[in-house]
Parts: C-alpha cells; structure tokens; sequence
C-alpha cells in the first residue's frame, strides 16, 4: 500500500451492528485516519435508515468488483448468500471483517485456505462471545494444551435465565428480553442451543486445532428449563451449608480421559462457588483450562448492539493496520484429529424431574422404572408448591437426583417413564456441571 493512500472499507447488512459500524465510522472520521467508508450493501436501499449514509446501495457487486475496496465487512448474517460474498471478497484480494458465525463455523477450513492462498486477512472476533476478545486469546496459546473450554456463550439465554431465577416464567422472561432487543420474534436460535452451538465449533476449532462440524455437537437449549428447576438449583444443598446452584446453558470442549473431544451445549446444575454461577444478564464468559496456563476466566457483555459492534471495530482497525504494513495475520493449520467422543456414553451426575399422578405408588413406580436402568437415586423432593392439575388429577413434580450415568442409559429410562400412566407429560433430565 503506498503512504498516503486512504483505505476505502464496502458494508455488506445494515441492520443492528451495522448501524453500530456505520455511526462509529462517521462518529471517529478524523481518529481513524485514512480508513473510511465507501459504500453499503442492503436489500432495501429505499427503507427509513436510524442513521444516514450516501452510499448506499442494493447491488454488492459495487463492492465486490471495486478494486479501491480493500476491506469488506460482512454485517447480513444466515449462511447464503453471505458465503458466497466472503468467498468472492476473499478472492478478489480483499481483507475481509465478518460476524457470521453460520458461515465461519461451517466453512472455516476453506476460508482459511481462500485468505491463506490470496494473501489476504480473514477476522471473525465478533462471531463468538460478544466483545470477549476469544478468538485473539486462543491464539495466544498456540503452544499451550488446552484441557477444556467452557463458556456461556448466549447473552439472550443467559439474560432469560437469570430473569427466571428472580421468579418469571419461561414466557415472562423471553418477552422482556426481546423488549430490551436481546431476542428476535423467531428465538429457537439462541434459546433452543443453536446460536452457543456454532459459537462452540468455531472455538473447538481453535483451541484443538482441529475442523469442527456444528451438527456433530449434541445441543440442548433451555426451552424445557421451568421456574421448578430454578428453584431447586437455588435451594438445593443450602440446607446443610452449601451456597446452591445456578442453571445456565453452558457449551463446552473438553478432552477426556482417552483424549477424544467431548463437546456439548446444554443447561446445567453450576454450583455457586465455580466463577460461571455469577455471570448474569446478557453477559457472556469463558472458562479455560489449559495443562500449564491452569484455569482462566474471561468476561464480557454478550448480546445487544454495542458488545458485537465492539468486535467488529476491533477487528477492522487491526486489518486496516495490516494494510498499511502489508502484513496478514497467521490462521491456523487446522491440521489436528482430534476424536469426538459419543455423548450417550459420556456419564453425568444430575436429576430427573417428572410429573407424579398424586396417589399411593407413584414414587415407587417411578423408582422401579428406574432401578431397573440402573439408577442409583441420591435424593427425592417432591415440589408441592409447583403441583399442577389435568384432567381433575393432582400431579406433584418430583425431582429425583441420581449418581453419574450414561446419556444413552438416561434417554432410555426417560423413555419409559414417559410411557407410565403415573406421569404427565415428558420426563425432564437436568446435569450438574463438574
């Protein structure tokens, strides 16, 4: 790049971070240099914008065949046509800015290999953990053996749940996250798993050095969590002197005793003295571990406008300094093989919750069913306070603690549990983090 030449940036979505972008490039014109804005992509360009901007335009071909365009910022989210257009970027030598973490956990390999092969930067901080800094962190410890990740990942889930453990129900708390914007109309993304599945597979990516297939990664959301499993977790154990439990949806990478790659997203039982318990609101964290760094503890707001806009700030301005320098930053091999472990015979400590018709045997039903899958029970409670009525019949939620087992065995008895004429509904299974 010769001194003196102005670095002329192409936006690709307008919607919440975009608008961040935009306000904070028209905001700092005079401290960001020679970077500016040229032009932005939306597929509306006649639609009401909350800030102005003349360049906007509904054909990306005005940044993809700009040769002046040298970093392109990709803000529309969903798997195509944005990969198609990071690709094209990629190709035709220019530096590109994403927060699409569909298309990176799903194609990072040939899009390290596209940036690699041009010569150009690839930058994705803002696709995992808001404005925690992660993918800059993992990079730091390429000589170290990280042991296990662990992370809160969803700030809508996260803010869902903590609104839950004050009272609210489910439904009460998601309309007041997506009051404050925290969740779309259509949540299952972020409530159901997904969004903290893609975020877990771009994170195993780095921290193992090996690709990650975001379907190969059981996942479980929040959605079958109730007001019951909030109240349990904050009462159980205080009885005799334990500080209680938080649920949170926790996605995680560990490596097991054989080495092979545990990775899940589910909510669990967090015991309030682990650092994880206190992360509340739209915060995200993560928890590493690594065989000589030992445990770290990384936090940051996760959802909302600002957080994400913080990233990707952070990664344009750093990409521009490469420009000026003519530089790239290193992406990893991805050269490992890591194994990936079966989650159905990964063994969990944790609790069934199920509906018990109240009358004499019920509990002893239950127990027979899951005797004979091998449980070894811990504890019964029965939640009176939470008794619910169908069809003029009295059900008492009864949790049931259980020592470690297989997923594949608890599937099985949840099974046949939902099969008995004693209980209502779907048998719920809820694991303690360790």
């Amino acid at each position: 790049m010769r001194s003196g030449e102005r670095i002329a940036v192409g936006l690709i979505g307008f919607g919440t971070v975009g608008t961040g972008l935009v306000e904070f490039l028209l905001e700092r014109a005079e401290t960001v240099g020679d970077l500016y804005l040229k032009k932005v992509v939306v597929a509306h360009p006649e639609k009401p914008r909350e800030v102005s901007f003349k360049g906007i335009t509904g054909n990306v071909r005005e940044i993809l065949d700009d040769p002046e365009i040298q970093i392109v910022v990709e803000l529309m989210g969903g798997e195509q046509p944005a990969l198609s257009y990071v690709l094209e970027s990629l190709e035709n030598g220019k530096s590109v800015v994403t927060a699409n973490k569909v298309v990176i956990s799903r194609h990072m390999r040939d899009l390290f290999a596209r940036a690699r092969r041009k010569g150009v930067d690839l930058a994705f901080e803002a696709s995992v953990a808001g404005s925690i800094p992660i993918i800059r962190i993992l990079k730091g410890f390429a000589n170290e053996r990280i042991l296990r990740v662990t992370g809160i990942l969803n700030g809508t889930s996260n803010y869902i749940l903590s609104r839950m453990e004050e009272g609210l129900g489910f439904e009460a708390a998601l309309k007041l996250a997506q009051e404050k914007g925290f969740a779309e109309a259509d949540h299952i993304l972020d409530t159901g798993g997904f969004d903290a599945r893609d975020k877990l597979a771009i994170v195993a990516a780095l921290a193992f050095n090996t690709p990650m297939d975001p379907e190969r990664i059981y996942c479980e959301g929040i959605t079958g969590i109730t007001s019951i499993d909030l109240d349990f977790g904050v009462r159980y154990g205080v009885g005799e002197g334990e500080p209680g439990y938080a649920v949170k949806l926790l996605a995680t990478a560990r490596l097991g005793d054989d080495d092979a790659l545990e990775l899940h997203v589910y909510p669990a039982l967090v015991h309030r003295h682990h650092p994880l318990a206190a992360v509340y609101e739209e915060m995200n964290a993560i928890y590493l571990e690594g065989e000589r760094c030992g445990p770290q503890l990384y936090l940051g707001r996760g959802a909302g406008r600002s957080a994400t806009t913080s990233a990707v700030v952070s990664d344009l301005l750093r990409l521009a300094a490469n420009r000026r320098r003519g530089i790239v930053d290193e992406l990893p091999s991805l050269a490992g093989a890591v194994p990936i472990a079966d989650v159905r015979k990964l063994k969990r400590r944790g609790y069934v919750r199920l509906n018990l018709k109240h009358m004499p045997g019920s509990i002893a039903e239950a127990t027979r069913i899951m005797g004979r899958h091998g449980f070894n029970i811990e504890d019964s409670v029965q939640r009176r306070r939470f008794q619910m009525q169908f069809n003029g019949q009295v059900y008492m939620p009864d949790i049931v603690t259980v020592e470690p087992l297989p997923y594949g065995v608890v599937e099985d008895a949840l099974e046949e549990l939902q099969a008995s004429e004693r209980v209502h509904g779907m048998p719920f299974y809820l694991r303690f983090e360790e």
